[in-house]
């Protein structure tokens, strides 16, 4: 009798009953914890598939077209390129007087880039790590943006 009492009393331990609002808070736990789950899964995919983006897209598919299609291509992006421009680009060269921007379509983004004040402006140093040497370049641009000194 005394054990009657014990469930007549309460649920037991091992079968608790959950209320409506317990339900619904229950529910509202699991889909945040689904949430969460997958905003893990893919923040440690994240990395992954960006190389693999990369990979399919290519990041040096620009050296693999052929030279006709990079032509056309820039022809295209940048029709008021000349024909000299265009060349130093596609051979990844750089010459004295050219812009700022022709050395960017040529060479890519720097390093980095120092900011060097003087009484005329300020000009700027832009820092190039040499791949295959393993060497720095620089690129030296006047206030006007235009390129005055290449060191190697």
């Amino acid at each position: 009798m005394g054990r009657e009492e014990e469930n007549s009393s309460g649920p037991a331990r091992g079968n608790v009953k959950l209320s409506l609002l317990d339900g619904k808070r229950f529910k509202k736990i699991e889909e945040d914890y689904k949430k969460i789950s997958m905003s893990i899964f893919f923040m440690r995919r994240v990395p992954f598939v960006f190389l693999i983006l990369v990979l399919l897209t290519g990041c040096a598919g620009w050296n693999k077209m052929p030279r006709k299609a990079r032509w056309d291509v820039l022809s295209r992006q940048e029709p008021s390129l000349t024909e000299n421009e265009k060349i130093l680009i596609l051979d990844h060269l750089v010459v004295v007087g050219m812009s700022k921007y022709i050395a960017r379509l040529s060479w890519g983004s720097p390093f980095k880039v120092n900011k060097i004040t003087t009484a005329l402006g300020t000009e700027e140093q832009w820092v190039y790590e040499d791949s295959w040497s393993g060497k720095w370049k620089f690129l030296y641009f006047d206030t006007a943006g235009k390129l005055t000194c290449i060191q190697d």
